[in-house]
């Protein structure tokens, strides 16, 4: 919303949509790593993973170069998660009064999503 037009804002968008789905590739890697012989490891051969991040990279970086200004504010946003979830997940934010908040914005997105219902109906 900040970043002005509708046109802007898909953009951005996009571009951080796409950079979930490169740290998701990145974890096939470190399963692959951490459980190589199991059943339950994804198996798809390494081209396809490296094929995928080099092309975001490519593309990232060119779209950051050629306009910083649709990137920058979306990126600075994204980047004040990084500490919220350290602290969230720090034993100084499991107490007291963060974890009450924490607490109740879940009960609240749980009423709100209707999860408690469709938990209810399924047991």
């Amino acid at each position: 919303m900040c970043l002005g037009d509708v046109r802007s804002v898909l953009g951005a968008y996009s571009f951080f949509k796409a950079g979930g789905e490169f740290w998701g590739v990145l974890g096939v890697f470190r399963i692959r790593s951490k459980h190589p012989a199991t059943k339950q490891t994804y198996k798809v051969h390494w081209v396809f993973p490296v094929t995928y991040v080099v092309f975001f990279l490519v593309l990232s970086i060119t779209a950051v170069v050629y306009e910083p200004g649709t990137y920058i504010v979306p990126f600075c946003i994204m980047l004040l998660g990084v500490p919220l979830y350290y602290l969230s997940r720090s034993r100084w934010g499991q107490r007291g009064h963060l974890a009450t908040l924490n607490r109740w914005i879940t009960i609240i997105c749980h009423r709100l999503l209707l999860r408690e219902h469709a938990c209810q109906e399924a047991a």
